[in-house]
């Protein structure tokens, strides 16, 4: 019996991490992951592409037709059993027949890029919002060093401290200040591929929504899923109607060319290979993405688990600081600490989210993975 999972996964919003500047909001569109889908299935590169395949494949089609027809017209008045209507016929018919397979397979094809671009959407959406959050506590490092800086000078100036600490606490600084830059460097070059994904300009700001993910729907049986694979895969189907064409052909030719024989029979090897190669990988990419899958769920487990640890040390030591018993800084090193860990969890969240995401295209014969 073919079995159905579903996997609701809620994102918890981070409240604790430092927002944008008033500035940066006003200037900023604000876009959910639902509008930037939307933006991405009119105005995607690849999209555009595969629209355009079908547009051309669908007037090849409407000649092809028209071809067809003519030549029957063509041929009005004559005989039809004359070998040279026959011979016509056949060419513009199956010509015709050609046309329509790949008006079928640009239309497959562009089933298979909207999934697609849904999915590369939601990845870099969910990796955007990530490294924002990444950027956010990383500041919140690069204040804890200014201050522990400013700390130390004040305690050399006291002979309390030596310019060895000094030193090596102003490294700590410009270390995180470096990783802070790059990060946002990367943010940026993020920002651009997503705008250009969207159809926005490239230099557009935007702000991006928390988000709370539908339930994702998959098989959780493995070979139920690669037998799904292969019968919605589009290279098999092509590649079987080549053989299938190609029989035909030695049907046709019968005895009167062995040689022709021997070449279609060598090419429909050729293209047994090819589907032999088609099912392992739909078989390993279906394997990969359950593989995938549970080491997300595991991670998942642990990363709560981790936010959990952290969560309860902040809240001992907060007490601890209500009551006078240790200086901020302390406080301060486990608020990032618990930030981290909650970025972290965030992230393990994303992750499983999108590696179910992945598990369910590939049962639709739709390979993707999360960069």
């Amino acid at each position: 019996m073919k079995k159905r999972h579903s996997v609701m996964v809620f994102i918890l919003i981070v409240t604790m991490l430092v927002t944008l500047t008033p500035s940066v909001m006003a200037e900023a569109e604000t876009i959910t992951i639902y509008q930037a889908i939307d933006l991405a299935l009119v105005n995607s590169p690849d999209i555009k592409k595969a629209q355009n395949t079908v547009d051309l494949a669908d007037i090849n089609e409407l000649n092809s037709k028209i071809a067809y027809n003519s030549a029957y017209t063509r041929w009005a008045g004559t005989n039809f059993n004359n070998s040279g209507y026959q011979a016509d016929d056949k060419a513009k018919r199956l010509a015709w027949e050609g046309a329509q397979d790949s008006l079928g397979d640009a239309k497959k094809s562009m089933d298979n890029t909207r999934e697609t671009v849904k999915y590369n959407v939601e990845s870099q959406y969910l990796t955007l919002l990530n490294n924002e959050n990444q950027i956010k506590v990383l500041a919140k490092t690069v204040a804890k060093n200014q201050t522990l800086v400013k700390i130390e000078m004040i305690k050399n100036e006291l002979g309390l401290s030596t310019a060895i600490l000094v030193g090596q606490a102003q490294i700590r600084l410009e270390s995180s200040q470096n990783q802070l830059k790059s990060l946002k460097d990367s943010l940026s070059t993020l920002y651009w591929v997503f705008n250009r994904t969207i159809g926005k300009d490239t230099n557009n700001q935007v702000t991006l929504s928390p988000v709370a993910f539908t339930e994702v729907n998959y098989n959780e049986d493995t070979q139920d899923s690669t037998k799904s694979a292969k019968n919605v895969s589009l290279a098999l189907t092509q590649y079987n109607r080549t053989v299938t064409k190609k029989q035909n052909d030695i049907a046709d030719i019968g005895s009167n060319s062995s040689e022709q024989t021997k070449l279609l029979e060598v090419q429909i090897g050729q293209t047994e290979l090819s589907i032999n190669d088609t099912n392992y990988n739909i078989e390993v990419g279906i394997k990969t993405a359950f593989e995938k899958m549970n080491s997300a769920q595991k991670n998942l487990f642990a990363a709560k688990n981790a936010y959990d640890v952290a969560k309860i040390n902040y809240d001992q030591l907060k007490l601890q600081y209500d009551l006078g018993m240790i200086a901020k800084v302390s406080l301060d090193d486990l608020d990032i600490t618990l930030d981290q860990a909650l970025n972290s969890y965030e992230k393990a969240t994303y992750d499983f989210y999108l590696a179910t995401r992945e598990l369910a295209l590939a049962q639709k014969s739709i390979f993707v993975s999360s960069k």
